[in-house]
C-alpha cells in the first residue's frame, strides 16, 4: 500500500493507523477515485459549465496509456490540477490526459453537448467512466477525423451526452496534436448551446462579411485606378479573412474540411502571408521607395524573411515556427507604428490613419499572441480583442486609403493650376514682349513690319486653308491626324474615356453615278452639316476623312453617349430632302463606334481600326444604322 494512495498526507507518520485505513480504502472505494479532486455540479439552472474549474491532467510521454489503464492505476501517474478558467500547455509532442467528474443536481435527465473549442486538435477521444469503474468510449473530434467519421460536423468539437439526475460521472479525455495545446472545455444545455452558437456565428458572419466587402471593394477601386495599395490591401484582407476562418473553425468546417495538411498549417500559413502582404502594403501605402529609402530595404528583408518562414514551416514541425512567426508578427506590428509615426510626424498626412489603425490591430493581436502564448488566461475578451482589432483596422485603413486618394487628387489638381498659372504668366511674359518688339519695329522699320504682317496674316490663312476641307468647312484629315493621337495621349494621362465615330454615306457612288458629281458634292456639304449641328459639345470635333466619309471626335464620353450623339447624326441625315431636276435625293449613313479608357499612349490605331470595323459591320447588317463596337 503506498502512501500516495488517496493522497491521506500527515496519515503517513502512523503508520499502523495508515495501513489499516488504507485496507478500509481499498475494498470500500474505487481504486480510479480522487479524494481531493473537485465535482462539478451542473444545477438546474444552469446553462453551462467550464469544466476546467475541476479539471486534473497528465502528460503521458510514452503515448501507450489507455483510459483502462488510467482508471486501474490511477494512483500511478504524476497528475495536476488546472490552473483556473483556461488550460494552456503550449505545444507538447506528448499525449494529453484530461479528468474530471460531473454531477447533475436536478432531477431530470440533462441533455448535453461537451464542447471544445479550439480547432487545431488533431485528435480528442472521450471516454465516460461509470461508478463501477466501467469505461465506455463516446466519440471521437479532431482535425485529423474525416467528417463522416464525428459525431455532429460544428466549428467546435461537440459531443453529445445524457447526464443522469442525481448521478456523478467521471470523464477522460485524450489529446493528441503536434499544434497549440490551448483547452477552452464547457459542458452546454443542448438549447442554450446552439442559441449562444447562433449568436456567436451571427457576429462571426458580420465580421466576415465585413472584411470580405472591403477587400472586394478595394480590389475594385485598383482594377480602375491601378494603384498597387489597393491590390496588397485587397489580398492582405483575404488572408487575414483565411486566418481568422482557420482559428474560429469555419476554415475546417466549410472549406477545407477534411484537407489534413492544411489544418495542421493553416494558422501558421495564413498568418505568415498576412504579415508578408501587410509588409508590402506598409511600403506602397507610406511610398518608403521614394520618402525612406533605408525602410524600403528593411520592408523588403522582412518580406524575405516572411517568404523563408512560411516555406520553412510546411518541413519543420508548428511547434518551431509558430511562437517565432507570433513574436515576429508583434515585432513587425509594434515597428510599423513607429515607422509611419514618423513618416506622420515628417508630414505625410496619409500616415496618421494608418498609425491608428495599425496601433489598434497591434492591440489585439498582442492580447491574441500573449494569450495562445499562455501568458494571458483565454477569455472571451482575449479570444474576440483580436476580431475587434481587425475590424476597426480594415475600416481605418479604408479610410486612409481614401484619404490618400483624395490628396493625391487635390495634388494633381494643384499641379494643374501651377501649371496654367506659370503658362499664364509665361504667355503674358512673352505678350508683352511682342509688344515691346513690335513697338520698335514700327518705329525703326514700318515698312518691314507691315510687310511681315502681311506675311503672318497669309501664313494663318494658309495655315487654316490646310486644315480645313473647302467643300465642307470642317477640319481634314491632315488636322484629324495630329488632334486625334494628342487626345488619345491626354485620354490616356486622365484616365478617361475617348470616343471616336466613323461615318459614311450610304450608296454615294450610285448618287454620283446618276445624278453627277456637283450632286454629290451638295450631298456631302448637307451630310457634313448635319454632322456639325451634332459636335457642338466643347471637346467633339467632327473631320471630313475623305471623299463621303467623316469622323467625329468625342472626348469624355462612353458608349451610352455616343451611340446617342450617332443616333442623332442619323436621323438627322435622314430627315435631309434634297430636291434635284424634280427628283428627292435619299440620303442615309452608316456609322460605325468604338469607345475606350486607353491603358497606354500607343494604342490609337487599334481604336480607328475598331471604328471602322464596326462601320463595315454596319454596312453589312443594311445600312442606315448605327454598330459600337
Amino acid at each position: 500500500m503506498k502512501c500516495s494512495m488517496g493522497r491521506l498526507g500527515g496519515a503517513c507518520a502512523f503508520v499502523p493507523v495508515a495501513v489499516l485505513i488504507g485496507i478500509v480504502l481499498s475494498v470500500f472505494r474505487p481504486l480510479y477515485a480522487f479524494e481531493n479532486q473537485r465535482v462539478i455540479s451542473f444545477f438546474e439552472n444552469d446553462n453551462s459549465i467550464s469544466v476546467l474549474q475541476g479539471v486534473s491532467y497528465f502528460l503521458d510521454e510514452t503515448r501507450n496509456v489507455t483510459a483502462e489503464k488510467i482508471v486501474e492505476q490511477r494512483a500511478s501517474f504524476r497528475w495536476l490540477d488546472s490552473p483556473g478558467e483556461s488550460l494552456n500547455l503550449f505545444y507538447s509532442d506528448d499525449t494529453l490526459w484530461l479528468s474530471f467528474f460531473v454531477i447533475n443536481t436536478s432531477r431530470n435527465m440533462r441533455m448535453t453537448l461537451l464542447e471544445i473549442d479550439w480547432p487545431f486538435i488533431d485528435n480528442i477521444e472521450l471516454y465516460r467512466v461509470d461508478n463501477d469503474g466501467l469505461v465506455v468510449r463516446q466519440g471521437v473530434q479532431g482535425d485529423h477525423v474525416l467528417s463522416h467519421e464525428r459525431p455532429l460536423r460544428n466549428r467546435a468539437y461537440i459531443f453529445p451526452q445524457n447526464l443522469e439526475p442525481k448521478k456523478q460521472v467521471e470523464y477522460l479525455i485524450k489529446i493528441t496534436t503536434s499544434s497549440l495545446i490551448l483547452l477552452p472545455i464547457e459542458i452546454w444545455d443542448v438549447d442554450s448551446y446552439w442559441e449562444n452558437e447562433t449568436a456567436t456565428q451571427t457576429l462571426l458572419s458580420l465580421f466576415f462579411g465585413l472584411v470580405i466587402v472591403m477587400g472586394i471593394y478595394n480590389f475594385g477601386v485598383w482594377f480602375y485606378t491601378r494603384d498597387v495599395s489597393y491590390l496588397y490591401y485587397a489580398i492582405f484582407v483575404a488572408f487575414v479573412s483565411l486566418y481568422e476562418a482557420s482559428i474560429t473553425g469555419y476554415g475546417f468546417q466549410y472549406l477545407w474540411q477534411d484537407s489534413t495538411w492544411l489544418n495542421d498549417h493553416a494558422l501558421v500559413l495564413f498568418a505568415g502571408l498576412s504579415f508578408l502582404v501587410g509588409a508590402l502594403f506598409i511600403d506602397a501605402f507610406l511610398g518608403l521607395k521614394d520618402a525612406n529609402p533605408i525602410m524600403h530595404k528593411v520592408i523588403g528583408s522582412l518580406v524575405i524573411l516572411y517568404a523563408a518562414f512560411i516555406l520553412i514551416s510546411f518541413f519543420v514541425g508548428e511547434i518551431y515556427v509558430a511562437p517565432l512567426g507570433q513574436y515576429m508578427g508583434l515585432v513587425l506590428s509594434a515597428g510599423t507604428i513607429v515607422l509611419s509615426a514618423h513618416e506622420w510626424r515628417k508630414g505625410n498626412m496619409a500616415a496618421r490613419y494608418f498609425t491608428v489603425a495599425w496601433f489598434v490591430l497591434l492591440l489585439g493581436t498582442s492580447v491574441y499572441t500573449l494569450m495562445l502564448a499562455g501568458h494571458i488566461p483565454h477569455t472571451l475578451f482575449s479570444e474576440s480583442v483580436q476580431r475587434v482589432g481587425i475590424s476597426l483596422e480594415v475600416l481605418l485603413l479604408s479610410f486612409a486609403l481614401g484619404d490618400r486618394f483624395n490628396r493625391q487628387r487635390q495634388m494633381a489638381k494643384q499641379a494643374t493650376d501651377i501649371s496654367l498659372h506659370l503658362a499664364t504668366e509665361l504667355n503674358r511674359s512673352h505678350e508683352e514682349k511682342i509688344r515691346i518688339q513690335a513697338q520698335a519695329q514700327r518705329e525703326l522699320e514700318g515698312k518691314v513690319e507691315q510687310r511681315t504682317a502681311e506675311l503672318l496674316e497669309a501664313k494663318k490663312r494658309l495655315e487654316l486653308l490646310s486644315i480645313t476641307d473647302q467643300l465642307t468647312g470642317l477640319k481634314n484629315r491632315r488636322y484629324f491626324d495630329g488632334c486625334y493621337i494628342s487626345e488619345y495621349k491626354r485620354a490616356f494621362r486622365s484616365q478617361s474615356s475617348i470616343s471616336i465615330m466613323v461615318i459614311d454615306i450610304d450608296h454615294f457612288k450610285r448618287v454620283n453615278d446618276t445624278y453627277g458629281h456637283l450632286v454629290g458634292d451638295e450631298c456631302i456639304r448637307l451630310v457634313a452639316q448635319a454632322i456639325h449641328v451634332h459636335s457642338q459639345r466643347p471637346g467633339d470635333m467632327a473631320f471630313r476623312y475623305g471623299g463621303e466619309e467623316f469622323v467625329v471626335l468625342l472626348t469624355d464620353t462612353d458608349d451610352s453617349g455616343s451611340s446617342s450623339v450617332a443616333q442623332l447624326i442619323r436621323q438627322e441625315v435622314e430627315r435631309i430632302q434634297y430636291r434635284y431636276d424634280g427628283s428627292v435625293v435619299d440620303l442615309s449613313v452608316s456609322i460605325g463606334i468604338a469607345t475606350t479608357i486607353p491603358n497606354d499612349e500607343v494604342g490609337s490605331k487599334n481604336l480607328l481600326q475598331q471604328a471602322d470595323d464596326a462601320l463595315y459591320q454596319a454596312k453589312g447588317n443594311g445600312r442606315n444604322r448605327v454598330e459600337v463596337a
